[in-house]
């Protein structure tokens, strides 16, 4: 309101005309990216500073926000066994087309949706819990995570405990929580490869830290210790396995992410983030995987997506399709990043960069578009 004169002492009355936002039902449909049939089942949150609406679709892939308004929202929308497809600042309103999101087959988790992970604890405090992480500091360095793993949708993480403030606050005391996923079926993919990023902080307390992080596999009948953690870390570490070679896939397969504070009391703080198991057959099994990172992001992208490889590295990238056909690449990639714009159809896709070494580093990729 331009041109108002206020005099001290003098009350100004001013007539405000307010238009009313108009309001819509918002309406979109969720489709299998395999079988391009609708989805049933799947969360979809859609979110801007003003609004937080969720809902799921039902059994014909169908999902309705009533008494919608017309703005920018980010959308994110994923379901236990589908990649999660996050847009954001779409633009949603009455004229616009409805939004039809499109999920790849696979298990994949950055925890931005409740997929529905199991928490059991002894410890007296700093249970695993889901939430965009507190950072707390102890002695200069990172304690509890400060955000979480990047590259991914949303915010969110698993924590241990997660209140904030000093670094003794929250974090794992006189016991041990337990982080357990939902039931995932491997026993039709073939040569499946398991990723996540994890961190673990361990400090303080009295004598030498003696407390441990450990990351299990359980099939159903066996449980095998993928890695168990001891060093301390402020730093989110990605790291990448191949099942066979730990265990044997089956239909009941479970992750099991164990923190521990044994006797005497330490600082113990974890984290765990960026959880997906995808199948290697489009790119060959029996390849070394690199414990080098290569990063991708956004993932899933429109087409257009940056690539990180590790400082100091350098390799040659290609994309494949799910038939192993190169789609893009090979291009040469050194440490830091460049940015590749690909004209492929909506999909799953594997990044596979070889590096000088004769390493091997495969990445999915979902394009939806």
């Amino acid at each position: 309101i331009t041109d108002v004169v206020l005099t001290n002492g003098v009350l100004t009355e001013l007539d405000i005309d307010l238009v009313p936002l108009v309001p819509f039902d918002l309406v979109g449909t969720v489709i299998d990216g395999l079988t391009g049939q609708p989805l049933e089942g799947a969360s979809v949150l859609v979110t801007n500073p003003d609004f937080t609406l969720s809902t799921v679709s039902d059994a014909i892939g169908t999902f309705t926000f009533p008494a919608f308004f017309a703005g920018n929202y980010n959308l994110l929308v994923g379901k236990w066994g589908w990649v999660t497809v996050c847009e954001d600042d779409r633009p949603l309103s009455a004229s616009a087309p409805e939004p039809v999101i499109v999920l790849q087959r696979g298990y994949y988790d950055d925890f931005a949706l409740d997929f529905g992970w199991t928490v059991a604890s002894t410890a007296s405090a700093g249970a695993w819990e889901r939430g965009i992480p507190a950072g707390t500091i102890f002695n200069n360095q990172e304690s509890n995570p400060g955000s979480d793993a990047q590259g991914d949708c949303g915010e969110q993480a698993f924590v241990t405990g997660n209140d904030g403030g000093g670094a003794g606050n929250d974090d794992v005391d006189d016991g041990n929580t337990v982080l357990t996923s939902p039931v995932f079926d491997l026993a039709d993919v073939w040569a499946p490869q398991l990723r996540y990023h994890r961190w673990f902080f361990n400090a303080g307390g009295s004598g030498n830290p003696n407390d441990r992080m450990r990351i299990s596999l359980d099939n159903g009948t066996t449980t095998v210790v993928v890695e168990e953690i001891t060093a301390s870390s402020s730093a989110w570490v990605p790291r990448d396995y191949l099942i066979e070679d730990l265990i044997e896939p089956s239909s009941t397969m479970r992750l099991i992410v164990l923190i521990t504070d044994d006797a005497p009391g330490h600082l113990v703080e974890g984290g765990f983030d960026r959880f997906e198991v995808l199948s290697t057959s489009s790119v060959g099994v029996g390849e070394p995987l690199s414990a080098a990172s290569l990063d991708l992001w956004p993932n899933p992208s429109e087409g257009r997506v940056r690539i990180a490889l590790q400082e100091g590295q350098e390799g040659t990238l290609t994309i494949l399709d799910a038939t192993g056909r190169a789609v893009a690449g090979p291009v040469r990639v050194q440490g830091g990043s460049l940015e590749l714009d690909l004209s492929v159809p909506s999909g799953t896709y594997m990044a596979q960069c070889t590096l000088a070494s004769g390493e091997r580093i495969i990445r999915r990729l979902v394009v939806a578009r």
